[in-house]
């Protein structure tokens, strides 16, 4: 996932070397998508920075994640990619999500999709009301993007 989501980053640099194809793009996922999304982000950055990409904060219009298995730490890494995102920047989360709670025991870490975000810019939407598994992203991202206003 990390690495398609370095390969996504790229490719969108690409595209936007050619005037036809800046278009701003939004990124929603749920799950593993925003390991994907997240890693796009941070290769966005990474182009940024190295001046490779001088347009990159222009690309990303909103982003949102709903129960992303992404450690909160560090939170200075959180700061720099919202800082790509020219529109909102949404954390869907819920406290009970099992899967999320198991892995992130094992990886000693709490996650955005299980415990929210203290950083400046993202918003947290709880989704308590939508989801009581994990699972239920799958079938809940229309109702979750409409709670949210982003359809």
């Amino acid at each position: 996932a990390e690495e398609a989501g370095r390969l996504l980053g790229a490719q969108l640099a690409e595209m936007w070397k050619e005037p036809s194809g800046r278009r701003p793009v939004s990124l929603l996922a749920f799950s593993v998508g925003c390991v994907v999304m997240h890693s796009c982000l941070k290769e966005l950055r990474r182009l940024f920075d190295a001046g490779e990409c001088p347009y990159a904060m222009d690309m990303i219009c909103d982003v949102v994640y709903a129960g992303a298995p992404i450690s909160v730490n560090p939170i200075e890494e959180w700061i720099s990619l919202r800082q790509m995102v020219c529109g909102r920047f949404v954390n869907g989360w819920v406290n009970f999500d099992r899967v999320l709670l198991s892995l992130q025991t094992r990886r000693f870490t709490s996650f955005a999709g299980s415990s929210g975000l203290a950083v400046p810019g993202i918003e947290n939407v709880l989704l308590a009301e939508l989801i009581s598994q994990h699972v239920d992203y799958s079938t809940q991202m229309s109702t979750i993007l409409t709670q949210i206003s982003m359809e």
